[in-house]
C-alpha cells in the first residue's frame, strides 16, 4: 500500500482508518482510477479479480500498472458469476457480466484492511450498455454495504481517460489490457477493442503508442 502526500479535501471527507482501493482490471478506465486515486488519496491500495474471465490477461497488466505506479496490489478470486464474457459475448449487451460489479464492490470491502473507500472505473460511455457502471447503482451499493464508492469517470468518455492519463499516458497505453479475448495479442474486433481505438483516434494519439489496440475498462 503507497503512502503519498498529507489528505486531500476529498479524502478529509471520506471515514479514516483505511486505504482507498481501487478495483484495477488492468484496462484503461481502471488505470486512469489508480492515477486520479493516487492525486486524492494518502494511502491507496488495488485489488483485480479472476472471476473465471477468457481474458486473465489482464490481470498481469494489472499488476504490472500497479508496480509502474508503485501501489500494493492483489488479486481476489470470485466464484458463481455466469453470462455475457464468460459465455463467449464480445460487443454491447452480450457482454455483460450480471452482477459482476457488485460482486466486485463486496469483494474488495470484504479484504481486509477495510477500505475508507472503494473506486470503480465506470464511464459515461459503459452506462448505456453496463446498468451496474450507473450511478444510481452505486448510490444504492453505498447505502447497503456502508462504504463510500467513487466514481471520478461517470461523466466521462474514453478520450477524456485517455488524456487524463497525464505523464503515465504512454506506459499505461503499452502495458494496459482488457481486450474481452484470451490470446497473446488483442483482436482488434470485440468491443472494448473497437471503444478504445476510437478514443485514441479522438485523443489524436499515435495508435502505434497503443502495441496493436490493448484496450479496455
Amino acid at each position: 500500500m503507497r503512502t503519498a502526500a498529507p489528505p486531500s479535501a476529498l479524502e478529509a471527507g471520506v471515514s479514516s482508518g483505511g486505504p482507498c482501493r481501487v478495483l484495477l482490471s488492468g484496462g484503461l478506465d481502471s488505470s486512469a482510477c489508480l492515477v486520479w486515486a493516487l492525486e486524492h488519496f494518502g494511502h491507496v491500495d488495488a485489488v483485480g479479480f479472476d472471476y473465471g474471465q477468457h481474458h486473465r490477461r489482464e490481470l498481469k497488466a494489472a499488476q504490472a500498472i500497479a508496480e509502474l505506479l508503485g501501489v500494493s496490489f492483489r488479486i481476489e478470486r470470485i466464484e458463481g458469476l455466469r453470462g455475457g464474457l464468460l459465455n463467449g459475448g464480445r460487443m454491447g449487451p452480450g457482454a455483460v457480466v450480471p452482477g459482476r460489479n457488485v460482486a466486485f464492490v463486496r469483494a474488495a470491502l470484504a479484504m481486509a484492511p477495510r477500505p475508507s473507500a472503494i473506486v470503480l472505473g465506470a464511464t459515461a460511455e459503459d452506462q448505456a450498455v453496463f446498468d451496474d457502471c450507473r450511478r444510481y447503482r452505486m448510490d444504492a451499493w453505498e447505502l447497503a454495504l456502508g462504504v463510500k464508492i467513487l466514481s471520478p469517470l461517470v461523466t466521462k468518455t474514453k478520450e477524456d481517460v485517455i488524456l487524463s492519463l497525464g505523464e503515465h499516458r504512454s506506459r499505461i497505453l503499452d502495458l494496459s489490457w482488457s481486450c474481452y479475448q484470451g490470446g497473446s495479442e488483442p483482436c482488434g474486433t470485440c468491443g472494448a477493442c473497437v471503444v478504445r481505438a476510437q478514443g485514441i483516434e479522438r485523443a489524436e494519439l499515435d495508435s502505434t503508442d497503443s502495441r496493436g489496440g490493448r484496450s479496455g475498462s
